[in-house]
């Protein structure tokens, strides 16, 4: 499973994008404590990714500390919320290709 925890504005985003709040959102996935069930996704194999700089990064800490093993979480330097969605310099594609390759055997 990989987690990437992305934020403010971005044109794709749900919260930049003005006409994405419409009757088709799914409000029931926002309605739930996202800690609640995490011990479902653990131990599976996880890797977050963070910006350094990322607003949201609290919470990928907080996930981070309560995953159970194998866990990596990748903060990337000088990153915030949104660099990650689409500025390919900033994306670590190594690490994603290197924990692909650790985990789907």
């Amino acid at each position: 499973m990989i987690i990437i925890l992305a934020g403010p504005f971005h044109p794709r985003a749900i919260n930049s994008n003005k006409s994405a709040w419409d009757s088709t959102t799914p409000y029931g996935f926002f309605n739930f404590n996202l800690m609640e069930n995490i011990d479902q996704i653990s131990p599976r194999p996880t890797l977050l990714i963070t910006g350094e700089k990322a607003h949201s990064k609290y919470f990928a800490d907080e996930v981070y500390a309560k995953l159970k093993s194998p866990k990596q979480e990748i903060v990337v330097p000088g990153a915030s919320h949104t660099d990650l969605y689409d500025q390919m310099d900033k994306i670590p594609f190594d690490k994603l290709v290197a924990f692909f390759q650790d985990n789907l055997k």
